[in-house]
């Protein structure tokens, strides 16, 4: 029997199916700052670190048209889907 985990990620260009969180966002943050500081340690860090960047890229990419999107519902549609 195949365990699936509820917390992983989606691969790199395929949005996930529930809407992405600020709360991810900041665990990326907290993530980058981390590998960091073991970069500068050791650069063998540095592909773990670019892909950090590039899924914090996407999620803000993808935060920001949801939120474009919301500015052509109705009023009343924006406050109920915050």
């Amino acid at each position: 029997m195949l365990h699936t985990s509820l917390h992983t990620c989606p691969p790199i260009g395929r949005p996930p199916a529930t809407p992405v969180t600020r709360a991810l966002e900041t665990r990326l943050q907290a993530a980058l700052g981390t590998v960091a500081q073991l970069v500068v340690e050791d650069p063998s860090y540095v592909p773990v670190f670019e892909r950090l960047e590039q899924e914090l890229v996407g999620i803000r990419s993808r935060n920001d048209a949801i939120e474009r999107a919301r500015q052509f519902l109705p009023s009343e549609h924006q406050n109920a889907m915050r």
